[in-house]
């Protein structure tokens, strides 16, 4: 997790460079770079990363996996943070993600495909919470962009 947050902060920092100058095809290409690094890094947290047939459970009650300890803290705090850069990466790169509906049932489609894929595999339990979290962290994402550029725009004038 700490090798994907600290991907994002440098990648953030490479786009305001790149915004900065205005090139216009280099910001496509490194957005394009960290949708893809994304997406591999979520695959392999979500799924690669365990073994076959290691788990196999389902969880299909709205919160009932948070819960009081730090781990079950923990675990919430991660499928949001894992979920950022969808709704920060997708909306640069496709216009009709710009939508905040669109961006956020991309977020639940995509997710419930983890999850799906995490039961069947049994290389991860299938939770509604996850998909909740995932498409929070989505949520807070498309903030993220949408205050940037409102920022941007304020700058400019």
């Amino acid at each position: 997790m700490g090798i994907l947050c600290g991907f994002i902060v440098t990648a953030i920092h490479v786009l305001h460079i790149i915004l900065k100058q205005g090139d216009v095809h280099g910001r496509v290409r490194i957005l394009e770079f960290c949708l893809i690094t994304y997406i591999v890094a979520v695959l392999f947290i979500a799924l690669v990363s365990r073994e076959p047939g290691s788990r196999d459970m389902i969880s299909l009650i709205p919160f009932s996996t948070v819960g009081s300890t730090a781990q079950s803290h923990a675990y919430v705090v991660e499928n949001i943070i894992m979920f950022i850069p969808f709704g920060f990466l997708l909306p640069q790169l496709w216009a009709h993600m710009r939508n905040l509906g669109l961006c956020l049932l991309s977020a639940f489609i995509t997710s419930m495909v983890i999850e799906v894929t995490q039961v069947v595999t049994k290389m991860g339990y299938g939770q509604t919470d996850d998909v909740i979290t995932n498409v929070i962290g989505a949520a807070i994402g498309f903030g993220i962009l949408w205050t940037v550029q409102k920022i941007k725009l304020t700058n400019r004038y």
